[in-house]
């Protein structure tokens, strides 16, 4: 290869920084910061970090294609995969552990991340009431399968009321167990039964 390739010498593609100046680049690699130039008469450059020019003749495309895809290997990660990884990096760190109940595979969410009408109902589970409506209490059937999957009646629910609704609303607090009173197994949905999240005993 380096028998093929001649040193371009004219100073004028590279500034006294070294920095490489492409007027009609091809592609180039952000790692290594190699460069491609096709200039008239088909000439092509091969520009290369620290201000080295090489030139040849393109004979054909495939050459051509040769050099594109070496560049394009350099680092694959370039573009919108990059970021895509850099996305998924960052959610990952800034992820806090035990974020996800193992039992259930839903994501915790703290009493204190409740609604404030949700924390007074979640409070009144705990006393036994009293609460404002007549179904609070009932079995809750899990016919969504979005809970962990248990015996017949061992789910209650509780309405969290929303200011301005004429009706109960969406949201509601789930409870299982024994005693009625226990918090130990509590979920909570914004969208009637869409989504879970658990909330931390």
């Amino acid at each position: 290869m380096q028998n093929a390739l001649r040193t371009h010498k004219d100073a004028g593609g590279a500034n006294s920084g070294g920095q490489l100046h492409t007027r009609n680049p091809v592609c180039s690699c952000s790692v290594c910061g190699a460069a491609l130039e096709v200039h008239p008469h088909r000439q092509l450059f091969i520009l290369l970090p620290g201000g080295r020019h090489y030139t040849r003749k393109m004979k054909s495309l495939l050459f051509l294609s040769g050099v594109v895809l070496l560049l394009s290997a350099c680092h694959p990660a370039d573009g919108k995969a990059a970021q895509t990884q850099a996305h998924y990096q960052t959610q990952t760190v800034n992820s806090p552990s035990g974020q996800t109940d193992s039992a259930s595979g839903l994501s915790w969410m703290n009493v204190s991340q409740l609604p404030r009408e949700g924390q007074q109902v979640y409070a009144l589970i705990g006393s036994g009431g009293p609460f404002r409506y007549s179904k609070d209490g009932v079995p809750f059937g899990n016919r969504e399968g979005l809970l962990p999957r248990q015996p017949r009646n061992y789910y209650r629910e509780y309405t969290v009321p929303t200011p301005g609704a004429g009706n109960r609303g969406t949201r509601r607090i789930i409870c299982g167990g024994q005693p009625t009173t226990s918090r130990a197994d509590c979920y909570y949905t914004a969208d009637h039964y869409v989504s879970f999240r658990r909330i931390r005993p």
